[in-house]
């Protein structure tokens, strides 16, 4: 766990899910390896229902993003959702259809730039690099 909640994961690593029988673990390439990364295939060896995909951005880089991003969005437009899909690794924005999505695209470019998210992993990245926006509908709790 990370200082005021929420969860810090391994600086390398960039999600995990199932597909059939087999549970993929992504690992980010360009992460900044040291001790605080674990050995994956040591650790899951004996498991020959693991995969291990190559994946360019950390899910803890994915998440922060996201945070500031959202932050800067939501006043201004329609957001409903907004998350980490681990298997494309990318963010996916869910709007309101009537949105304008190059506008958003547009704006999320500025915040990537404003807020100096262009370094590390994410170094020259672009929007539509990092983010699908899709239309969505609100969540309705019946």
């Amino acid at each position: 766990p990370k200082e005021g909640g929420g969860t810090v994961y391994p600086p390398d690593y960039a999600g995990a899910w199932i597909d059939g029988e087999e549970l993929h673990i992504a690992i980010a390439s360009e992460a900044e390896r040291g001790e605080d990364c674990p050995d994956y295939e040591a650790l899951l060896a004996g498991f020959d229902c693991v995969v291990f995909e190559e994946a360019k951005y950390p899910l803890n880089d994915l998440l922060s993003v996201q945070n500031h991003v959202f932050q800067s969005l939501h006043e201004t437009f329609t957001v409903y959702r907004i998350g980490p899909d681990e298997k494309e690794n990318l963010l996916r924005l869910g709007v309101d259809k009537n949105e304008d999505k190059e506008q958003i695209y547009n704006r999320i470019d500025e915040i990537l730039k404003e807020d100096g998210l262009r370094t590390g992993a994410f170094k020259g990245v672009k929007a539509r690099d990092l983010f699908v926006i899709e239309d969505a509908e609100p969540v309705r709790y019946d």
